[in-house]
């Protein structure tokens, strides 16, 4: 038997915008702390292997740095806090500034430049700078919410994801690298993934182009998304809700 979801007030849908702003927001330190423990262990292994041989300022240089950007990308792993990407921007460019500084005073004094030290310095102060500035675009959606209001709308994200399209007649499922599923809300689409992503645009951003069905005898379709666009497959009630949804507005508009 079909049925209609429970109703989803505006101020329920406006506080999820808010929460995919947010759930956006915080996923932003990923790239960080990954590049921070590979980079960190590369710097600490040279370092190592430089020290090895002979002592060397540049060697113990490598080893410091690469230990203290290690620890940046543990700490936000074990602990991951939104502020701490900027904390880790700051750092890494106080690094990059400091290796640059000391590598340039030594050129001085040898006569010769590291360029392999120096384009590191240089990197490092890019990548602080790039973490930095990534933060400051994404600084308003993290702190208009809070702890109870993300936790609140996290669980209605969850509640709309456990739905399924062959009861609910607003509803769709998406199949890609991960599932899609969706609820059709008035002018306004909710996407979620297995992955706890969560996406909401307006219905001139949203659609599914269905193609023909596979050898398995499922429908291969691509989802367009608000930017993103994903190819996978769609069931056939899925299709029907989507095309009935379709079919309202062209009713409302000719009305």
């Amino acid at each position: 038997m079909e049925q209609e979801p429970d109703v989803i007030s505006d101020k329920d849908i406006e506080g999820l915008k808010k929460y995919a702003e947010f759930r956006s927001a915080y996923k932003a330190p990923t790239a960080s702390k990954i590049g921070s423990i590979v980079l960190g262990v590369l710097s600490m292994l040279a370092g190592a292997v430089i020290l090895s041989n002979t002592f060397n300022i540049f060697g113990l240089l490598f080893l410091v740095f690469g230990t203290v950007i290690l620890i940046i990308g543990v700490w936000l792993i074990l602990s991951p806090s939104y502020w701490g990407l900027l904390v880790g921007g700051i750092i890494i460019l106080l690094l990059g500034v400091m290796n640059t500084a000391t590598t340039l005073l030594n050129a001085q004094v040898s006569g010769s430049t590291n360029n392999l030290v120096l384009g590191y310095s240089v990197f490092l102060i890019g990548w602080g700078i790039f973490t930095i500035v990534r933060f400051r675009h994404n600084i308003k959606s993290v702190t208009t919410l809070t702890k109870i209001e993300s936790e609140y709308y996290q669980k209605i994200a969850a509640s709309l994801y456990a739905l399924t399209p062959s009861e609910y007649t607003d509803m769709f499922r998406f199949d890609a690298s991960q599932i899609w599923k969706g609820t059709f809300s008035g002018d306004t689409v909710i996407c979620m993934s297995s992955k706890k992503d969560i996406i909401l645009v307006p219905r001139d951003k949203f659609c599914f182009v269905v193609g023909e069905k596979s050898r398995s005898g499922e429908n291969e379709a691509t989802m367009f998304v608000d930017q993103k666009r994903l190819k996978g497959y769609i069931s056939d009630s899925s299709i029907e809700n989507y095309e009935a949804w379709i079919s309202e507005n062209k009713s409302a508009e000719t009305a």
